[in-house]
């Protein structure tokens, strides 16, 4: 799935993105949200980390897994030991439905991890909602 302007004006301006930190001691995390199908035949959640260095040190190597569960059943993971990245593409329903992203530490405790989540569906909708901080609007010459 390409994430064109469109679909990233649409992730941004939903809220379905976030940024956290996990804990030091933390070994799991979870965030749930609805989405819509919007007739689209696929749901893409993403997931990215990074660590900071700290007194100059280099960082120790950091693996997260993530897992995706619709009505807490695990329909999707990805759990890649050389990335920074992980992301599951999962079919979808044509109905709203609950979905949680798990996110599991698989190595390196001790250490934060600031890591970023971002899911869509490939009939991605950008719902308006009044409030303009942030929204830029874009006008032809002639309007």
């Amino acid at each position: 799935m390409l994430l064109g302007p469109y679909r990233a004006i649409a992730i941004a301006g939903s809220g379905h993105y976030g940024i956290r930190t996990m804990a030091s001691a933390a070994t799991q995390e979870t965030i749930r949200f609805e989405q819509p199908a919007y007739g689209s035949s696929g749901l893409n959640v993403s997931l990215a980390w990074s660590v900071e260095n700290t007194g100059g040190m280099a960082s120790p190597r950091i693996d997260l897994d993530l897992k995706l569960r619709r009505n807490n059943l695990q329909i999707g993971a990805s759990n890649k030991s050389n990335s920074s990245t992980e992301m599951v593409y999962e079919t979808t329903f044509n109905a709203q439905t609950n979905y949680t992203i798990q996110v599991n530490r698989a190595s390196a405790t001790g250490v934060p991890v600031r890591y970023a989540y971002a899911f869509s569906v490939d009939h991605t909708r950008y719902q308006y909602t009044g409030i303009t901080e942030g929204v830029y609007y874009l006008k032809n010459k002639k309007t």
